[in-house]
């Protein structure tokens, strides 16, 4: 994961300088690899929505990667099975629900563990 974000970083900085367009530019975006990951986060939400909503199924997602594939799939498969979330207000509840209370939530964490061994 790291070395594809790491070669589509590359890859884009190199056209935001370049005036001229590459037309190779597609093949290499796919030779980064990164929309083979962007791929299988999408197929994984699909999965998760499709467990709940066709086989009336509850899901627990857990991933330990460290990419936040968690938030990530929660995220887009409740943007699938709700409405709700894919309004200005709804996306607004979703972000700060998935992202912004977790990474939070996750600081105010370490900082307490940090604070105890004071």
């Amino acid at each position: 994961m790291r070395e594809s974000w790491n070669k589509l970083h590359e890859l884009c900085s190199n056209a935001c300088r370049n005036t001229t367009i590459n037309k190779e530019w597609p093949m290499l975006l796919d030779s980064t690899g990164w929309l083979t990951h962007i791929a299988l986060v999408l197929d994984g939400a699909v999965k998760i929505a499709h467990c709940v909503h066709h086989r009336n199924r509850s899901v627990l997602i857990h991933c330990s990667d460290g990419w936040d594939r968690t938030s990530q799939l929660s995220a887009l498969a409740q943007l699938l099975l709700d409405p709700y979330y894919r309004t200005m207000r709804g996306f607004q509840v979703l972000i700060e629900k998935e992202w912004l209370s977790y990474v939070f939530g996750a600081a105010r964490t370490r900082l307490a563990m940090s604070l105890a061994h004071l």
